[in-house]
């Protein structure tokens, strides 16, 4: 039998794709060779099984001590690992759903969606009045996408259908118009829709959009050719302010989104720093703070081109100062 085996991992981002290359050490010892390659041929199947064979696999041999795997992954998209039990859980919770809502008349169900990211697509696709989400899902949760369904140019009346009655105050600060605590009875299901079929889309589009929600996203919404771009805030170097709206930049271009630069300082204050009252950046994309010819303050990018200066105002240098040390 071979000796226990050691590999490396090492990724980087391209893209909307996480590229991860894992490999053993090239050694002499045969038997240490073989529970390398095994230890590696295991981390490779577990990489391919958590993205539910959604990757690009290549490998290559340098000889016959080492082998390496390369695998390109969506960077975006966290890893299939619920357990079968709930998934069937999910999936039996979904069908009650269906069943309680077909079973009414004038109700019909034109979709179904496992996380917050299939809900915004299909919400997109199929135009619903109503959307019912749960608290936690995989990957996108139901907070984060009711916010970004909040975005639609006619965005469809929202009710979380959970087992998590604490999420109560965020979920009508994301404007949700019921909530429903599992097990889902027919009664309160009925009055929470009959409800959203009383609130019109365009009551909806009036109410009050910035609230306080305390769970943060991962990811900010901009509307793209009549559809909503969902952009991660990892790849975000910095916020400007545009007229009556805010535009933000990120490692593929730049888009328009609904924000206030005073509601994205609040729930991203600690990865952005203001530097003038139009502008917040990544603290990640700060290269380092540089004096120009005429004696202020701007700031350099690292992996980034600003076609216009950030310079830093005289009043938040100090506080950009002092975030960059890590104060």
């Amino acid at each position: 039998m071979p000796d226990g085996g050691e590999v490396v991992i090492d990724g980087q981002r391209d893209g909307d794709r996480l590229r991860i290359s894992i490999s053993n050490p090239k050694v002499a010892n045969r038997s240490r060779a073989d529970g390398n390659r095994m230890a590696l041929d295991n981390v490779r199947q577990r990489f391919e099984l958590a993205y539910s064979g959604n990757s690009e696999v290549r490998v290559s041999d340098n000889d016959d001590s080492a082998t390496a795997y390369g695998l390109a992954v969506p960077a975006a998209r966290t890893a299939n690992n619920e357990s079968p039990d709930r998934r069937r859980r999910a999936a039996g919770a979904r069908a009650r759903l269906r069943h309680l809502i077909e079973e009414r008349d004038g109700l019909e169900v034109v979709g179904e969606a496992v996380n917050g990211s299939d809900a915004l697509q299909q919400a997109q696709d199929l135009d619903p009045d109503v959307v019912l989400l749960d608290i936690r899902m995989p990957g996108m949760g139901g907070i984060e996408a009711a916010q970004h369904l909040d975005s639609m140019d006619e965005p469809p009346a929202v009710i979380f259908t959970t087992a998590y009655d604490e999420y109560a105050i965020e979920a009508f600060d994301a404007r949700a118009i019921g909530y429903v605590l599992k097990p889902v009875r027919r009664e309160r299901l009925y009055k929470a829709l009959e409800q959203a079929a009383r609130l019109r889309r365009a009551a909806l589009q009036d109410m009050p959009r910035e609230g306080t929600l305390n769970e943060r996203r991962s990811h900010v919404c901009a509307r793209e050719r009549n559809q909503l771009r969902l952009i991660h805030v990892d790849d975000i170097a910095f916020f400007h302010a545009d007229q009556k709206y805010v535009r933000v930049h990120h490692r593929d271009g730049d888009n328009l989104i609904d924000d206030s630069l005073k509601f994205l300082e609040r729930e991203f204050g600690d990865r952005f720093v203001r530097i003038h009252r139009s502008a917040l950046v990544a603290i990640a994309f700060i290269e380092a703070l540089e004096k120009t010819a005429d004696g202020q303050t701007r700031i350099l990018l690292r992996d980034h081109d600003a076609a216009e200066p950030l310079l830093v105002s005289r009043r938040h240098l100090a506080d950009v100062r002092r975030r960059l040390k890590g104060e």
